[in-house]
């Protein structure tokens, strides 16, 4: 009734970027894992600064 289904592979964009490029596209993904890390580690310690300073404001 239905027939043969044909195995497909359904995305949205493209899988790799034009130039496909893998070794620039690792570095970059790295780059922005970094980036991410250090601006978590920043808000922390601002978070941790500003919450020692409330207990000492009367």
């Amino acid at each position: 009734a239905y027939g043969h289904k044909k195995s497909r592979i359904h995305y949205s964009g493209p899988l790799l970027p034009p130039s496909a490029n893998i070794d620039e596209m690792l570095k970059e993904h790295e780059r922005q894992i970094q980036q991410a890390v250090r601006k978590a580690r920043l808000d922390k310690t601002k978070t941790k600064k500003n919450q020692e300073l409330g207990r000492y404001q009367f």
